[in-house]
This record gives C-alpha cells, sequence and structure tokens, in this order.
C-alpha cells in the first residue's frame, strides 16, 4: 500500500508533496468505492476517521462502535466535529436505539449549521460549503431512517406490513446532482442500502413480491448505475450492477437493469458493442411492454449503427416505430441516421460536381441527399410531435439546419417541413426565433413564413422586438442597396424578406393594438433613458482605434521599424470625424431644449473638447453659413507637424485611462423611478 512505500520514497518527495499523494489516492479510492484498500490503509496509517468511514460504509459496524471509544474521536467531539456526531447517530439507529436519535440527531444539526456560519459567503467558498450541504441532504435522510425503523419495529412485531410508498418516493426525487461526483451519489445510496437490508431482514417472513414493495434495493442500484456510466465510470457501473443480486424485481427495474446492461458496452470497442448486441438478441421481449420494446429495437438500431450496418439499423428503428408508433426517442435515432446519411450523401455529391468526370452523378447523388434529409427531417418532427417537452431543443436545431440546405421553394424539404409542422403548438419555437427570421432571407422564408405567423398570433411578446430590428434593418439594407444602384423603391419590388417581415408585423398591430401600443413605448423609454453616456461612447471609439493603431505597430515591427505608409493620415481622418460626431454635433450644439441630455452633453464639451483637439491635433474647423471653413480659434491648423503611431497609442492610451475613471466614478445603481418614471 502507500502507506508501506511512503518510507522509502519519502526521501525523493518533501512530506508535503507525499501528504497531497497521499489525499488524492484516498479521494481516487473513495470514487471507486474501494472500502477494503482505504480500510487496510487506515488501520497501518491510524486514520481513525477514514477507518470509521470505511467500517460504516462497508456494514461492520462492530468495528465503528470500538473506535468510537477511540480518544482521537472523543477529542474531535469536544472540537464540535459534526461528522464524529454523525457516526453516533448512524449507531444509535442500527443499534435500535431509538429514542436517543431525535436527540443525537438536533446536536448533530446544530454542529453543521455552527460550522456553516463560520464559512464565508457561498458565492466566495467552494468545497467546503458543498460538503456541508452534503452533510444537510444525509441529515435529512437519517431522521427519516430513525422514523422507518420505528415503523418497522412496530410492524414486525404485529406481523403487519407498513406503508412506505411516501417515503421510497421521497428518496427516488432527493438526489445529488447528475454532475456531483460518484463519491457524493455513493454515501446517500450506501446508508439506503443498509436501512433495505435492515427491512429485508425485519420482514423476511414476508413473501418475496410483497417485501419487494418494502424496499427500493433495486432501483438504488440501477441509479447509481446510470450516474456511474453517465460520468463514463464504467467500472463503477458494473459493480453497481453485479451488487444487485437477483430476487423479486418488478419489471420496469428488470427493464431498466437490462438496459443499463447494454448501455455499458455502448462506447466501447467493437468487442464490446459486439456484446451488447448479443445481450439484445439474446433476450426475451415477451415480458416488456411496446415502448420498452421499442427502446430494445431502439439500441439494436443504434448498436448496428456503431459496428456498420446502417441498412440493418434502418430496419431496426422502423421496427421500433411499428412496435410503439408513440415512442419518440425512436423516431429522434431514427432521423439521426436519416440526417447522417443525407449530409454524407451532400458531401458526396459536392465532390461529384468538382470533378469533371462525375459530374452528371452529382445531380442524382444530391437528390437521394435531399430525400434522406426529408426522411430525417419528419423523423425529428414527428419525435416532437409526440414528445414537446423533452425533444424540442435537441431535434429542432437539426430540423432548422436540414431546412437551410434547400434549393428551391418547392422542394422536399420545404414540402415536409410544411406538413410535419401542422399541429405543433407554437411555443416550440420560441428559443429558435433568430433562426427563424433568417429563414426568411433564403428560399423556404414562405413555409417559415406560417410557423411566424403563429407565433405572432399566440405569443407576440416574444417575438415582437427580434421581428421590429429584423425588419428594420432588412430594410435599410434594401434602401441602401437602391440607393448604390441608382434605382427608386417603384422600379424594383421588395425583397421577399422585407415583405414577409412587414406582413408579420401588420400582422402583430391589427391582432394586438394595446400591446403593440405599449412594447413601442418601452422601446423608446430604453432608447432615450438609457443611452449609454458620451464618455461610454467615446470610450469605445478610443478602445477600437487602440485596438487598430496596436496591430500598425506590430506590422510596423515587422518590417524593421519603417512606418506603414499612410497610416497616420488614415488615423487622422478617423479622428476628426470623432472630433466632430462628438464635439461639433449640430444637433446637440443648436438644440436649445434643455433635457438631461443636452446639458449632459455641453458639460462633455466643455470638458473635453479643448483637450482632445490638442491631443491628437484634429481640425477645428466648421462650415460657416456661407459654406467657408473657420481656422480654430489658436491658429493653429496644419502648422503643427502630424503625430507618429508611437505617440498616437500614447495619446489614445491616456485618453482610455481618463475615461474609463470618469465611468468609474458613476453611480453604479440607481432608482428606476428616477431613470424612467413610465416604466417604474
Amino acid at each position: 500500500t502507500l502507506a508501506e512505500t511512503s518510507d522509502s520514497i519519502s526521501s525523493s518527495f518533501s512530506d508535503s508533496e507525499m501528504s497531497l499523494w497521499e489525499e488524492r489516492w484516498v479521494e481516487l479510492n473513495r470514487e471507486m468505492s474501494q472500502w477494503e484498500v482505504l480500510s487496510d490503509y487506515a488501520e497501518e496509517s491510524g486514520a481513525v476517521e477514514l477507518e470509521v468511514e470505511c467500517g460504516w460504509k462497508s456494514g461492520n459496524w462492530d468495528k465503528v462502535r470500538n473506535l468510537c471509544t477511540n480518544p482521537s474521536v472523543g477529542a474531535s467531539l469536544e472540537l464540535g466535529d459534526y461528522r464524529a456526531k454523525m457516526n453516533e447517530v448512524f449507531l444509535a439507529i442500527v443499534d435500535g436505539k431509538l429514542n436517543e436519535v431525535e436527540n443525537i440527531h438536533a446536536q448533530t444539526a446544530q454542529l453543521c449549521l455552527q460550522q456553516w456560519q463560520l464559512l464565508p459567503d457561498i458565492t466566495s467558498g467552494g468545497n467546503s460549503h458543498r460538503q456541508l450541504l452534503e452533510s444537510f441532504h444525509q441529515l435529512v435522510e437519517l431522521r427519516e431512517s430513525g422514523q422507518i425503523m420505528v415503523e418497522t419495529s412496530r410492524h414486525s412485531s404485529n406481523q403487519t406490513t407498513p406503508d412506505l410508498k411516501n417515503l421510497l418516493k421521497a428518496w427516488r426525487h432527493r438526489l445529488p446532482n447528475e454532475y456531483d461526483p460518484i463519491a457524493t451519489w455513493d454515501e446517500i445510496f450506501i446508508w439506503r442500502n443498509h436501512m433495505f437490508s435492515a427491512i429485508h431482514t425485519n420482514f423476511s417472513w414476508l413473501d418475496p413480491e410483497s417485501l419487494a414493495t418494502l424496499h427500493d434495493k433495486p432501483w438504488t442500484a440501477i441509479r447509481a448505475t446510470e450516474i456511474a456510466r453517465m460520468q463514463n465510470r464504467k467500472e463503477m457501473s458494473q459493480i453497481s450492477l453485479n451488487n444487485l443480486k437477483e430476487g423479486a424485481m418488478d419489471v420496469g427495474d428488470a427493464f431498466t437493469k437490462l438496459r443499463e446492461q447494454i448501455l455499458v458496452y455502448e462506447d466501447g470497442n467493437v468487442e464490446e458493442q459486439t456484446g451488447g448486441m448479443n445481450i439484445i438478441n439474446t433476450t426475451n421481449l415477451s415480458f416488456f411492454n411496446s415502448s420498452q420494446k421499442g427502446e430494445l429495437f431502439r439500441l439494436k438500431g443504434k448498436f448496428s449503427t456503431l459496428l456498420g450496418g446502417r441498412s440493418k439499423a434502418n430496419q431496426m428503428f422502423c421496427r421500433a416505430i411499428q412496435v410503439c408508433p408513440s415512442y419518440s426517442n425512436a423516431w429522434a435515432s431514427w432521423g439521426e441516421l436519416c440526417s447522417s446519411i443525407g449530409y454524407e450523401l451532400e458531401q458526396k455529391s459536392k465532390a461529384e460536381a468538382a470533378d469533371e468526370k462525375t459530374k452528371e452523378a452529382s445531380a442524382a447523388t444530391a437528390k437521394k441527399s435531399g430525400q434522406y434529409l426529408a426522411q430525417g427531417m419528419g423523423c425529428y418532427l414527428e419525435a416532437v410531435h409526440w414528445n414537446t417537452q423533452e425533444l424540442d431543443g435537441l431535434v429542432l436545431p437539426n430540423v432548422l439546419w436540414m431546412l437551410s440546405r434547400e434549393e428551391s421553394p418547392d422542394g422536399v424539404l420545404c414540402q415536409t417541413f410544411d406538413s410535419r409542422t401542422i399541429g405543433l403548438p407554437s411555443w416550440i419555437w420560441l428559443p429558435w426565433l433568430s433562426q427563424l427570421l433568417t429563414s426568411l432571407c433564403r428560399v423556404e422564408g414562405e413555409v417559415v413564413k406560417d410557423i411566424l405567423s403563429g407565433i405572432v398570433s399566440s405569443h407576440p411578446q416574444a417575438v415582437y422586438f427580434m421581428l421590429r430590428a429584423f425588419y428594420l434593418e432588412r430594410r435599410d439594407i434594401e434602401r441602401t442597396r437602391e440607393s448604390s444602384s441608382g434605382s427608386s423603391s417603384q422600379q424594383q419590388p421588395q425583397s421577399p424578406s422585407v415583405r414577409h417581415a412587414e406582413e408579420l408585423m401588420s400582422t402583430l398591430r391589427r391582432a394586438h393594438p394595446t400591446l403593440w401600443s405599449s412594447l413601442e413605448v418601452i422601446l423608446e423609454e430604453l432608447i432615450v433613458r438609457f443611452r449609454p453616456s458620451l464618455e461610454e461612447e467615446l470610450l469605445a471609439t478610443i478602445a477600437a482605434l487602440t485596438e487598430r493603431v496596436e496591430t500598425q505597430l506590430e506590422q510596423q515591427l515587422l518590417n524593421g521599424g519603417d512606418e506603414p505608409p499612410n497610416a497616420v493620415a488614415s488615423f487622422q481622418k478617423t479622428l476628426n470625424r470623432v472630433s466632430i460626431k462628438f464635439f461639433h454635433s449640430t444637433s446637440d450644439s443648436e438644440s436649445i431644449s434643455k433635457d438631461d441630455r443636452s446639458k449632459k452633453a455641453s458639460q462633455f464639451r466643455r470638458r473635453y473638447k479643448s483637450t482632445f483637439e490638442r491631443d491628437f491635433r484634429t481640425a477645428s474647423t466648421k462650415k460657416d453659413a456661407t459654406g467657408d471653413k473657420k481656422k480654430s480659434e489658436d491658429g493653429s491648423g496644419d502648422s503643427e507637424p502630424p503625430l507618429t503611431l508611437s505617440e498616437l497609442h500614447a495619446h489614445l492610451k491616456k485618453w482610455s485611462r481618463t475615461l474609463d475613471r470618469q465611468i468609474s466614478m458613476a453611480p453604479s445603481h440607481f432608482p428606476l423611478q428616477q431613470a424612467s418614471p413610465q416604466l417604474s
């Protein structure tokens, strides 16, 4: 063991490093449930606390009783160690001292609360908070375990059976997080197994079927197997399944056990995957219902895919749907197979189109690819139809991706999407509004418009802001294109995306006029009242310029120190535009309104204008009423030499610090009533 070899290698490692290795070794063995190995190590190293833990987890209660009389355990109790006190709760329950359980449990809870008060805020904490939360979880179950023992003792003496269904149901729902370490799950499940063993002993006179209703041992072992598999701990999965002895078990638990035995081999090598397939082939399906049979056929299709038999996998998925047409997972797996085949054929078609020899065959391959993608899309949408609560977030992105591969408005993908989305609730599309709006710009825009129309009717508030922004953006792009081409809007028809968005906006206004008016007011308030300050806007501009200047400086170093041509002139033009925008804006300077924005703009110009023009030597000129330019007041203008890149970079960094310091002085929060009375 590690204790035996520590003396021989102590000369090579420091004490702190050896201690770290030992702690990590203990943690790894704890996660692997190697309690016998840890028990031997604890005995040799004198780790009494670890020895007690190994004792109760392995069911050696005599050893736990002897260790609890150890002086070191007594010292830990005097220091307020809640773990040592919790061991007394374990012993009180196991020894049947049920009258003492409540008192010892209360003392342990008090020690845990005192320890919690000594910890920092939970946001700044870490492992200590997690360990205490796990202890609180265990305390709740210890109290319920005491109640179970009271019930079992009373009913066992009267030869009657207690009703533990509600408590067992609560234990099924009160579990750690799926991403919590295996050791956390193991600690909860080991204690529950102790309780289930005690129930089995007290009611051994019952028949196996009746006794199986009083404990949840099979489900606990199967759940432990599932968590270990999800965390890629195959060894732990096998250990949990091996600990589940054959006995009375309902059909649901038997099926779940069989499923976990199969899934353990899914991510293995070819031999392991073949072993999983053999388990399915040798299973008698007569005991299972239609959905369970469908799941087994689905798994057979998955393993066939992994082993390279796609044709057989397609048959197995089809068989699963025939057995249970409403089984959504089978539909989703079938859609995954079809979409993967369609994608591979699409890539093959592109490769054939690039080669002159196979160019004619690419059209047939592309057609076949579209058929497979359409079949996959239909399977995905059918899966969502039968299970909208769980599968919509998993398969709808694939559906929209496949729809984007369409090349014709009358293509097979658009037709499949249009027919299969009938009857689906509108809310399932809410997370994918941006993708749906983008689809309006492509050939599938007509069929996507029907989906968006349903969302506009049932969830107008969810779609309004995104739809409005999309409409304005596409309208501006179209107007820019028209102005660049020199044609008027009457000469060119509207693009489909603008037309669809405009129709949707009109539909929303007509169907929900009051809501539309309220949302417009909210939007106007957000734009006017919560606009970034001028300092923040200027800082963002300075940051962008700084990044560009640093790129030019890096290029200058690569060129041997030669300054890139026209680089400073380009930056000088940009700085002149920045100066005009922030310090010579006609709308701000000639405004006679006395609102907050105008006052802040005047203060901003008085504070920064002269310094900005002096540092960056911007042309402080403005056209007068006659159109002539005026020189700056100090008469500097073009007489000063231009800045170098290094000087420009230094000035930009100085302004970044100045503006950042000024912004940091602003209050981090203020009342909503003050910011926007209309929104408060």
